[in-house]
């Protein structure tokens, strides 16, 4: 989909630069499952088995409103990042809307643009489909996530619930 070079990046104490990698972007196959399961797991603090996410998984790679997309790096195929995309027809928007439901780049390839890689694919796919809007949802303690995204002109409208369907 996408193939962009990186500039270099300094480190803090400027005694060195680094190479930004070289990114791709793809949408995501179902062999990518052990990949998007380690990032999300990165992501949600957590130890999901890929067992469990298998059929959400494989079912919204066939869903025609969910997008999934990998960044990775073409030397070695080695997935950075993940993002998904659900659209949806929502009568309170009168029309066509796109929610970002992940998105991750993994730690150490933080800071070198990916995120914005990844986040603009996303864009464009909403202009394709001519979408109203795009949505976010970030947890609250993900302050660095939230600039991020007013950096790339989201604007911060809403609060969102949660209720744990859970048995007591």
């Amino acid at each position: 989909m996408l193939r962009r070079t990186l500039r270099p990046k300094k480190l803090a104490d400027n005694s060195q630069i680094l190479m930004k990698p070289q990114v791709k972007v793809r949408n995501a196959v179902e062999a990518d499952l052990p990949s998007v399961v380690r990032l999300v797991n990165e992501l949600e603090n957590s130890s999901f088995e890929e067992a469990a996410l298998r059929p959400i998984f494989l079912n919204n790679l066939k869903d025609p409103h969910t997008f999934y997309l990998l960044a990775y790096l073409p030397e070695n195929q080695q997935v950075v990042g993940f993002i998904s995309l659900y659209v949806q027809d929502l009568l309170h928007h009168a029309g066509r809307t796109g929610q970002v439901q992940e998105m991750i780049v993994t730690e150490g390839f933080q800071e070198y643009g990916i995120g914005k890689i990844l986040l603009e694919q996303v864009e464009q796919i909403a202009l394709n489909l001519d979408l109203l809007e795009l949505e976010v949802s970030s947890n609250r303690m993900r302050t660095r996530a939230h600039g991020f995204y007013q950096r790339n002109a989201y604007e911060f409208s809403h609060f969102k619930f949660v209720k744990k369907m859970t048995l007591l």
